[in-house]
């Protein structure tokens, strides 16, 4: 019983955040990493650093930024802006969502571990809810509805039955956010099954897919559009900030 409760903050284990920002996903080239996107005077790694830090304000977290874009830029402005994040350069431009996730992976010391999409802009409102909801999984995937104002835009989605997710694909439903918890089991899984070298240029759900062909627990969890909006593209920026920086 106790399984299917919500985890309570003084009990949570420790967290690992890993924020993939890999060589494939540059969007808008000309603003470089996505990471570091100024928007509304804060970039989108200043508002999941404030987000993660709120949530996590009783308890041990770590922060992977796991980098292939624009090192120089990157690494100078987390030095300017004294972030508390450990920060990975992958000097390799074929490189995809896994390889970033699988090498934060490689690092991650913590129990639970959130991989965050470097677009995603979040609160710790989202943070709370893919953290504590449905802790009977070994997966839980941040997706959102068809009342999310993204989710005729979002690609990748969901096949599920209730909350249990049965494969992840382009075109499909439940769309996918780019906010996932995994547990221990499934840490393991993937580092024996998996390894950066042969797989740094795969989709994540191509990775979670496997996960869920081997009978780990995957389950959804809707993300609000208030908590919530990815950024990957000039019109989801647009979308974001009404046309202001």
């Amino acid at each position: 019983m106790a399984m299917n409760m919500p985890l309570q903050r003084g009990l949570m284990s420790n967290i690992t955040f890993i924020i993939t920002s890999p060589y494939y996903d540059s969007g808008i080239k000309s603003l470089g990493s996505k990471s570091i996107y100024p928007i509304r005077k804060n970039t989108i790694l200043e508002k999941q650093h404030k987000a993660i830090k709120q949530f996590c304000a009783k308890n041990q977290y770590e922060i992977l930024l796991i980098n292939s874009i624009d090192h120089n830029k990157t690494a100078k402005f987390i030095e300017s802006k004294r972030l508390n994040l450990e920060y990975i350069y992958l000097n390799n431009d074929n490189i995809n969502h896994a390889g970033s996730f699988l090498r934060g992976l490689e690092l991650a010391k913590y129990e639970t571990i959130v991989t965050i999409d470097n677009g995603l802009i979040v609160s710790q409102e989202a943070i709370k809810t893919i953290i504590e909801k449905n802790c009977d999984a070994d997966i839980n995937i941040g997706c959102v509805g068809n009342k999310h104002k993204q989710s005729q835009d979002l690609e990748i989605g969901c096949v599920t039955n209730g909350s249990v997710v049965n494969n992840i694909f382009f075109g499909l439903d439940n769309k996918f956010m780019g906010i996932t918890r995994i547990n221990q089991k499934t840490k393991q899984f993937i580092l024996n099954e998996f390894n950066f070298a042969q797989d740094r240029n795969k989709f994540l759900f191509e990775i979670i897919n496997q996960c869920i062909a081997k009978e780990l627990i995957c389950k959804k969890t809707e993300i609000k559009s208030k908590d919530s909006h990815l950024i990957f593209n000039k019109k989801t920026l647009q979308q974001y900030t009404g046309g202001e920086e």
